[in-house]
């Protein structure tokens, strides 16, 4: 016998479990091993399991560091739900980080010394990311987003490249639309949370040069990512490959076309994190 309040409850319960996810950031971890597997299979190359856990562990610690840090500077009653959960289970997070990051070392163990040097390479911009904004005390972190999205856009691709042999022309072209539709994601992001970052005195790219001029630069990068896409087809990339990155870059079109939709109830996130799912669907072929 069906009962309403039965299904509220049901859907209350798994209500609470996404918002976990997202605040623990497991979807985005998720979203960059499964691109990271999707890039491999395009070049048609094997990751190991050692590989694709130290992405994940490498990918969580850096947007677990990075919440707890924008908590920490936040008001004392951060508005953004991620920047809140963050500051309330702070002593938690940090004792899981720990356990994690050693986890993570011995894991380096078993991975080859090719993919530990690509590993280096991210290592390095990650220092320089969290060196620049919260050590150099820069007044307008304008770079934030830019920085994040190089960082993502190494670890992906981290463990495809160490495994092959030649990193040519195609496969660059192939990593700069994957980079553009990771800054088109994060700078759409802030669009959203623009009032939350006032509200709990938190800089972005859009509170530092306006909404006007962010959604400018969305559409632009949204535009020339459709041209590559083009051009990447017709001179021979994979056509289904080039869909899945066509239809990640039609998301971020149709998120930033219309935002008061996907406003509601945070459904920009659930979307905007979702494009890197997509790729599963080539995964699956």
């Amino acid at each position: 016998m069906y009962s309403p309040m039965l299904d509220l409850n049901c859907r209350s319960m798994i209500k609470r479990f996404w918002t976990l996810i997202q605040n623990l950031s497991l979807d985005i971890t998720a979203g960059a091993v499964i691109s990271s597997l999707y890039v491999a299979k395009v070049f048609s190359v094997l990751l190991s399991s050692n590989m694709l856990f130290g992405l994940g562990i490498a990918i969580w610690l850096i947007y677990t560091i990075d919440h707890l840090l924008d908590a920490h500077f936040a008001s004392d009653q951060p508005k953004n739900r991620r920047h809140a959960f963050h500051q309330r289970h702070k002593n938690k997070l940090l004792i899981l980080g720990a356990i994690i990051f050693l986890v993570g070392l011995i894991n380096l163990t078993y991975l080859p010394f090719t993919t530990i040097k690509f590993g280096l390479v991210l290592a390095a911009f990650v220092l320089f990311y969290f060196g620049s904004l919260h050590l150099l005390k820069i007044s307008k972190t304008w770079h934030k987003e830019i920085l994040a999205a190089v960082i993502y856009t190494v670890g992906v691709f981290a463990a495809p490249f160490s495994q092959m042999a030649l990193i040519g022309a195609v496969e660059i072209l192939f990593l700069i639309q994957f980079f553009l539709l990771v800054l088109s994601n994060l700078f759409l992001f802030p669009l959203f949370e623009f009032t939350t970052d006032c509200e709990d005195k938190l800089q972005s790219i859009v509170t530092i040069k306006g909404k006007r001029f962010v959604r400018s630069l969305i559409l632009v990068l949204v535009l020339m990512n459709s041209a590559l896409i083009g051009f990447a087809v017709l001179n021979g990339q994979s056509y289904e490959a080039t869909m899945v990155l066509f239809a990640m870059n039609l998301t971020l079109f149709i998120l930033w076309k219309w935002p008061f939709v996907f406003q509601i109830n945070d459904r920009y996130r659930f979307l905007g994190d979702g494009i890197f799912f997509l790729p599963l669907i080539y995964l699956l072929l």
